[in-house]
């Protein structure tokens, strides 16, 4: 069943780094934003951002237990355009701060 949540996933595994929002996606499949969020939400369980924030900050821990980043360049490979925003964001889902994380590897 490739359905609409499946490929919205999809997509925002491959273009996490990129600006993407529910309603950019629901465009570019011709459907209606309230369509594709409730469907989203429905199939996945979570709400097209927070699944977004979890896909970015999944792949900011990658990054962090790499060792080879700082939290700026984690922050733009993740799609967030600022550090210090993308450490508010780190800190509310993980519960500490990606420096901190840095040092707990």
């Amino acid at each position: 069943k490739n359905s609409y949540a499946a490929k919205i996933k999809e997509k925002i595994q491959r273009e996490f780094k990129d600006s993407l929002t529910a309603e950019s996606v629901a465009e570019e499949m011709h459907i209606s934003s309230y369509y594709l969020m409730h469907l989203f939400k429905e199939e996945v369980g979570m709400t097209f951002n927070q699944y977004l924030t979890k896909v970015r900050i999944d792949r900011a821990i990658e990054m962090i237990q790499s060792g080879n980043y700082k939290v700026y360049e984690i922050a733009e490979a993740t799609g967030y355009k600022d550090a210090a925003y993308f450490s508010y964001i780190f800190k509310k889902v993980t519960g500490h701060s990606p420096k901190k994380a840095m040092f707990h590897k």
